[in-house]
């Protein structure tokens, strides 16, 4: 949910915490047993930096963020000794495409447009691809906490080192964002219903592309995006068979790359397709 704080209500709050709160804490009881019984495991809870730094027109998300990187790191305390190890991973911008699927109030157009765009910088936001990748890494050797891309590591440390200067900045930057849109603006809707001129264009190529490839658009919109990335996709040359490796945590069907010893990583889906001796859990 991302809009002004006047335009939110309680239920925003209950719906955020649901999924990023009480959904892995749910899930982590389920598991924990077992991996107990095992005296191993491993735990990726995907927070966000908006788990360390609040951001303006995000605080149901941000309030719900914060609550799980305290509960995993709870965890992470408390199952070490039965040696599970819990990690804690906080993105900043991704290209998911999950935009389109948002929730916008106060000025719709204005929200998603501004989303959208920070959303589809290549200077604010990282593939989600190699995000993928450093996620796997810091799992396989249980790393406490990672946050993804350079831009949220300095907006982390800034918020550690100048508190009350970041809190005046944030302060400003919620002065320069769109006002509430009165009692429509209590309406939720979806990016995709939001859209104006501005949004979608090539100033949201990027996140459009990722939408696509991530199944985030409905087949009944965006014909013309889908037939062009599949016509582009169909013309690409490929002189490599089909990844037929049959580790567990490969992706299946989405590997367009045979991947041999002593390489382990297939460029397709960034998956790591072979044990490792160094480290038994995989």
């Amino acid at each position: 949910q991302a809009g002004p704080v006047e335009n939110m209500d309680l239920d925003d709050y209950q719906s955020a915490l649901g999924v990023h709160f009480w959904g892995p804490l749910y899930l982590m009881r389920e598991v924990a047993p077992h991996m107990k019984s095992r005296g191993q495991g491993r735990i990726v809870n995907i927070a966000s930096i908006g788990g360390k730094v609040a951001v303006p027109h995000l605080s149901p998300y941000t309030a719900s963020k914060f609550a799980l990187v305290g509960l995993s790191d709870g965890m992470r305390a408390e199952l070490r000794k039965d040696g599970i190890y819990v990690t804690t991973v906080c993105p900043g911008l991704m290209r998911t495409g999950s935009h389109l699927n948002a929730f916008f109030k106060g000025q719709h157009k204005k929200e998603y447009a501004l989303f959208a765009i920070a959303n589809a910088s290549p200077l604010l936001s990282t593939r989600s691809e190699l995000a993928a990748g450093q996620i796997i890494e810091a799992c396989r050797y249980g790393q406490a906490e990672i946050v993804i891309t350079p831009q949220a590591r300095l907006l982390r440390l800034a918020n550690s080192l100048f508190p009350r200067l970041m809190a005046e900045t944030l302060a400003l930057v919620n002065r320069a964002l769109p006002r509430t849109g009165g009692r429509k603006g209590d309406n939720a809707k979806r990016g995709s219903e939001s859209r104006s001129p501005i949004a979608s264009s090539v100033l949201t190529h990027l996140a459009d592309r990722a939408a696509l490839r991530n199944n985030e658009i409905a087949a009944s919109s965006e014909q013309a995006i889908q037939k062009r990335d599949h016509e582009r996709i169909n013309n690409e040359p490929r002189d490599q068979p089909v990844c037929v490796c049959t580790h567990p945590t490969h992706f299946l069907g989405r590997c367009q790359f045979k991947v041999e010893p002593p390489e382990h990583t297939c460029p397709a889906c960034m998956e790591s397709h072979f044990h490792r001796v160094d480290d038994p859990a995989i």
